[in-house]
């Protein structure tokens, strides 16, 4: 008979912030693709997907997620920064489900 402990799964691997800030993006189905890619066209010249490209660049320049959500660049100098767009959609979850 096997011990508990060697049958039980391993833990999952911890997430990145930013990739924790993308699978809350890409859920939520808020992100405009097409618009981001036309409005910002150097993102055509990397090999990154425009959300991955907002979550890891494009957010912390001030960039807009979609038309009607405003940028704000990173003026965080101690790391702390946090993706608006994510934190935003985070809060709208939250209040739907109080």
């Amino acid at each position: 008979m096997q011990a508990a402990a060697e049958t039980a799964a391993p833990a999952p691997p911890q997430l990145e912030p930013w990739q924790v800030d993308f699978s809350t993006i890409y859920r939520s189905g808020q992100f405009d693709h097409l618009w981001y890619a036309a409005r910002y066209p150097d993102v055509g010249l990397t090999d990154l997907s425009p959300l991955e490209h907002y979550v890891k660049y494009g957010a912390r320049l001030g960039r807009q997620p979609r038309p009607d959500f405003p940028g704000t660049p990173d003026e965080a100098v101690d790391g702390t920064y946090v993706n608006p767009f994510a934190a935003w959609l985070r809060q709208q979850g939250d209040a739907s489900s109080a």
